[in-house]
């Protein structure tokens, strides 16, 4: 048997993935597996954008670090950075959620104001989930987004002689971990409460369609 990290890490293992699952012969489904979201067509102007991002507790997050609201932020927040990326905006969220014994009803309700603050700040409704209880928190979000046809930005697009844009302070989300991790005080506000690059990715992709990077950072 061949363990993951045998394998070649996460990137081998989606390779893995589409290579088993193969091509979709739905003529309606413009990009699949390889991107930051998977892209379809839905009507005459734009296509649909679908993106999905779990965190597990002990490996994306540390309750004894951040705020239940935190949490709910990040989970939420990340998931629209992806939709960003492409180049488009968030319209509906879904939210599954795992919850271990010791999480409370106040907690809960903490994490889900978190997830509504980022709702709100980006214009968007969180419609549906799931929940369920394991030994570990987990959150799993769904983002469906648009993204106008003429500003959809692909990684396949990219090219030598492309503009490569850059905001924020790259690194800074490690740095804050490290420093959590160290016990050490200092500035950790960018991996606590990371801020995707929505409006700085639709300014973007409305002047080039080319590939753009607005993730997190």
């Amino acid at each position: 048997m061949t363990s993951v990290k045998e394998l070649g890490g996460e990137f081998a293992l989606i390779d893995l993935i589409a290579r088993t699952l193969g091509k979709s012969k739905d003529k309606s489904v413009v990009a699949g597996i390889g991107d930051d979201t998977a892209v379809v067509d839905f009507d005459e102007k734009h296509y649909m954008l679908l993106t999905v991002d779990m965190l597990v507790e002990g490996d994306h997050f540390s309750r004894k670090w951040s705020t239940a609201k935190q949490i709910g932020m990040k989970a939420m927040e990340i998931n629209v950075s992806d939709i960003a990326a492409m180049g488009g905006f968030p319209k509906y969220a879904l939210v599954s959620i795992s919850l271990p014994e010791y999480v409370t009803v106040e907690y809960v309700k903490e994490m889900y104001s978190g997830m509504k603050s980022i709702a709100k700040k980006h214009n968007f409704s969180i419609i549906g989930g799931n929940t369920t209880h394991g030994e570990k928190l987990v959150i799993d979000v769904v983002v469906i987004g648009l993204v106008e046809k003429e500003r959809l930005c692909l990684r396949s697009n990219a090219k030598v002689g492309d503009l490569i844009c850059v905001t924020g302070n790259l690194g800074k989300s490690t740095a804050g971990l490290e420093t959590l991790k160290a016990g050490l005080k200092g500035n950790v506000k960018d991996h606590l409460e990371p801020e995707c690059r929505l409006k700085e990715a639709r300014i973007i992709s409305k002047h080039a369609n080319a590939m753009i990077d607005v993730q997190t950072v």
